[in-house]
């Protein structure tokens, strides 16, 4: 995994430098489309190895924009879902096409023996690697992996690139939101010095700096589940087979108590009981076991300890520059909106039953504001201000 972070890195300084402007003697940058330029390269290049147009490659097959709305819509919500099933079909088809180049003769159409499956993998020490990664550094599922048809692998590949991505993106983007806010001036004082000692305790300080922001500023609200046992839910009571229900991770990570724990109101919790003792509070030392930042699925495999740290070596790039600012106005700030899904569902839920609007509801999460007043579910701009003369002059 090291080497994935270092190729972050060096992608971030490099898109930095090129992405700065200069206006007198303030530097520029876009810092939403500069994690979110980083992560669609990584992405496509790294994992999908899709051909993407730029300087250095102008007869590549996709704009950088297309692929990143690409990879986006697969994870968005059941209004868009034709819309996403087309773009998936477009990712994973350009996908399929490097899994067959990696591997020789798989797709042989007269399938001499068995054209769809990716033995062929195993001769590629880079997909090795990557397929070790995902499976937590263990050998073995990975040769297991390998011997699956060549569309299973692919959609592994495409669902990686998905959280790694777009959604990683915008978690980087709201981590560093998160610490340019006023209040937080003393925890940014505190990162600073970390990033600038850069040992292993300091490291492993910034890194619960990064879980508490993704706690406290998380990129998703919450995730649907359909119920597979009846089981009783702690605060919402009895649920049946095939029932939805909405997993609040933000509201789930403001919790004093375990949801497994129930203590009568008039007694005291005691403190190593407590999952966040001080939830509003940002507090870098919480045990990491206590967090559940990239959902429960098999994705955790190479999601938290990768995108914290990434997280990190972009946070050691961004945060230290020189007098390091918001852009003026609206143009160094997140401009969203809250929406409420499902409140149609909701009224019907209300005069059916109250115990199943409970175990339904419905949810907010954020969306962002387009230039044209349109929303929209991802981050529009975000530009930071600092004062060194590193920048690339654009005009004056």
């Amino acid at each position: 995994m090291d080497g994935y972070v270092q190729w972050f890195k060096e992608t971030t300084q490099k898109e930095l430098k090129e992405q700065t402007f200069r206006v007198g003697k303030t530097n520029y940058v876009d810092v939403w489309q500069l994690v979110k330029t980083v992560h669609t390269y990584w992405a496509a290049d790294q994992l999908c190895g899709i051909p993407l147009k730029t300087k250095e490659s102008p007869r590549g097959k996709y704009t950088f924009t297309a692929s990143f709305l690409g990879l986006g819509d697969t994870e968005r919500f059941w209004e868009l879902l034709q819309k996403a099933r087309k773009a998936s079909d477009v990712i994973q088809g350009a996908t399929r096409e490097s899994v067959i180049r990696v591997g020789p003769g798989l797709d042989d159409p007269k399938g001499k023996s068995d054209p769809y499956r990716v033995d062929g993998l195993a001769k590629s020490k880079t997909t090795i690697a990557l397929l070790r990664t995902s499976a937590g550094g263990n050998s073995s599922p990975v040769s297991q992996l390998v011997k699956r048809p060549v569309n299973e692998l692919v959609a592994n590949i495409v669902g990686l690139a998905n959280g790694s991505s777009v959604n990683q993106a915008h978690t980087a983007l709201n981590v560093i939101d998160f610490y340019l806010e006023d209040s937080r001036k003393e925890n940014l004082k505190d990162i600073l010095k970390l990033i600038a000692k850069n040992d292993a305790d300091s490291n492993k300080r910034l890194r619960g700096y990064i879980r508490e922001a993704m706690r406290l500023n998380p990129q998703f609200t919450g995730l649907w589940r359909v119920a597979t046992v009846e089981t009783e839910v702690p605060g919402v009571g009895k649920v049946k087979p095939g029932e939805r229900i909405w997993g609040g991770f933000k509201k789930a990570h403001l919790n004093v108590i375990p949801c497994e724990l129930s203590f009568p109101a008039h007694l005291v919790v005691p403190p190593q009981l407590m999952d966040f003792p001080s939830p509003t509070t940002v507090d870098p030392t919480c045990d990491p076991s206590k967090y559940q930042l990239n959902g429960g699925g098999f994705r955790l495999c190479i999601g938290v300890d990768f995108a914290i740290d990434v997280i990190a070596e972009i946070l050691k790039i961004i945060l230290p520059l020189k007098g390091l600012r918001r852009g003026p106005g609206d143009s160094g700030r997140l401009v969203k909106t809250t929406k409420i899904f499902n409140l149609v569902e909701r009224w019907l839920l209300i005069l059916w039953s109250v115990d199943k609007l409970l175990t339904r509801g419905f949810h907010q999460t954020n969306q962002y504001v387009k230039p044209d007043g349109s929303l929209s579910d991802w981050p529009q701009s975000m530009k930071i201000a600092w004062d060194d003369s590193t920048a690339r002059y654009i005009f004056l």
